[in-house]
């Protein structure tokens, strides 16, 4: 089974509706998904397509539109082991396919892994001028 795979942060509204809100500075990816798909496996392929670290990132999904006529401000659902990975296969396969794989890459990495780029970066700089300068 193929899954949509989409960047972004979901936000509570004022009317208690959750809302993905996709990340446009990413591409989104379609994974191949099979039963037997175990959660270190998911978290590996998801971290090779987006190009993050398996620690910078949390999946999720969220219900379908049918089901939301059913259950009001129900949050997304947390996919964080092999169980609940589970429940997810079920409920795609249960919708058709209309489940998206909601991809939430944590900022605080991207932003210390930004801070350590650039102080290497000035790191280096500083080195090489001194070199020179001497």
């Amino acid at each position: 089974m193929e899954v949509l795979c989409i960047c972004g942060q979901w936000i509570s509204k004022e009317s208690l509706q959750w809302e993905f809100l996709v990340d446009l500075k990413r591409n989104a990816s379609i994974i191949s998904i099979e039963e037997d798909l175990l959660y270190e496996d998911l978290m590996k392929i998801v971290s090779e397509d987006f190009s993050v670290k398996e620690e910078e990132i949390s999946l999720s999904y969220g219900f379908s539109l049918d089901m939301k006529c059913i259950i009001e401000s129900f949050p997304p659902l947390s996919i964080g082991n092999t169980r609940q990975l589970r429940t997810f296969i079920s409920k795609t396969r249960a919708f058709d396919g209309t489940c998206r794989l909601c991809v939430k890459v944590c900022m605080i990495f991207f932003l210390l892994r930004l801070f350590r780029i650039c102080f290497i970066t000035k790191y280096y700089a500083l080195q090489n001028y001194l070199t020179f300068a001497g």
